[in-house]
């Protein structure tokens, strides 16, 4: 059946992140266009290794590539790569090349203040795929449509456009209704090709949440959920950063407590634990069995049995001798369940 809305998860490109995606079941990536957030640190080629004789390592951009079309297919797919810097050619240009050769559907995202080189690869992408754009903007950005729409340079029916509120999901719900108001007044509402809210309400760091589990509110869901009960004269689409705070991607440190995160329709289940090392400490394997066997136990779960996270959770419940990973797995793991919840829960 198809979906109503589309959903557009923010992925940072990281090893689990590619992981979790590529594990989404074809019933929860139906009506799904993730929005790839690149950074530098995640565009750097193959590892490096003794090069085969007669064999050409792969560039950046066909490697990046590569990763999309294992993870991704050939569905849509958007692209935000206006962090990565070099000279004057972006290394968009590359990546637009790599992604013509292997037939995948890569869309180019810009911000109204996007880099000058980062705009040009972009719109010679978009002119090149005849994909179309997506565009970036703040909910200032947003209000103020009707001041930069005249000058921006494409269709409004070629450019989806994403409006991220970012990490002050909440902060924007306090506002009430003029917060809808605002949207009902969108500048050319109905000429845009597609329409998106994305935001987070997760903070950076768990460092002052208690031991244990606590209930967080998914406050960029309810915000949408509002905003649909309100008339507008375009369809809203959802967009989210999973279970992860907008910004740059933090590589997970050594003895830091070992935390995750579970996703349900309208909440996170934060699991707060201890080092594996020092006074209180206990073991990594300990700590995640512990949060598999409490997820296992929510009421309600609402398990999926699609699902790849939730057979591997119920599987490290059920069997002493599977795997838990670590936190990195559960990244992923919770990645998939976020998409896999997500897209179930969206009409």
């Amino acid at each position: 059946m198809a979906k109503q809305f589309r959903y557009m998860p923010v992925l940072r490109w990281k090893l689990n992140d590619r992981t979790g995606l590529l594990n989404v079941s074809a019933t929860g990536g139906r009506g799904v266009a993730p929005l790839i957030q690149l950074w530098p640190k995640q565009y750097s080629g193959p590892r490096a290794t003794k090069p085969k004789k007669g064999h050409t390592p792969l560039t950046a951009a066909e490697f990046f590539a590569k990763q999309v079309s294992d993870a991704w297919g050939v569905e849509p797919v958007y692209l935000d790569a206006s962090q990565l810097v070099d000279g004057s050619a972006h290394p968009l240009i590359d990546i637009a090349k790599a992604a013509s050769v292997g037939g995948l559907n890569i869309i180019p995202v810009v911000e109204l203040t996007s880099p000058v080189n980062y705009q040009v690869a972009a719109k010679k992408m978009a002119a090149a795929s005849g994909s179309g754009i997506g565009l970036r903007i703040s909910l200032p950005e947003m209000t103020a449509a009707s001041a930069w729409v005249p000058k921006w340079p494409y269709p409004a029916s070629d450019t989806d456009l994403i409006v991220d509120l970012g990490g002050s999901v909440a902060n924007v719900a306090a506002l009430g209704v003029s917060v809808a108001n605002a949207f009902a007044s969108l500048h050319s509402g109905s000429s845009w090709r597609t329409v998106t809210l994305i935001g987070c309400s997760i903070p950076t760091t768990l460092s002052g949440f208690s031991l244990g589990r606590t209930m967080l509110p998914r406050h960029e869901f309810i915000l949408w959920r509002t905003l649909t009960t309100h008339g507008l004269p375009y369809r809203l689409d959802f967009g989210d950063y999973g279970s992860i705070a907008p910004g740059p991607p933090i590589e997970i440190e050594a003895l830091v407590p070992i935390n995750a995160k579970y996703s349900l329709p309208e909440k996170f289940a934060v699991f707060r634990g201890v080092k594996i090392k020092g006074p209180g400490a206990m073991p990594m394997s300990q700590q995640l069995r512990s949060y598999a066997k409490q997820i296992v136990a929510l009421k309600p779960r609402h398990a999926l049995k699609h699902c790849w996270a939730d057979g591997q959770i119920d599987a490290m419940h059920a069997d002493p001798s599977f795997s838990v990973g670590n936190p990195g797995v559960w990244v992923g793991l919770n990645l998939n369940r976020h998409i896999e919840i997500t897209r179930h829960t969206l009409p």
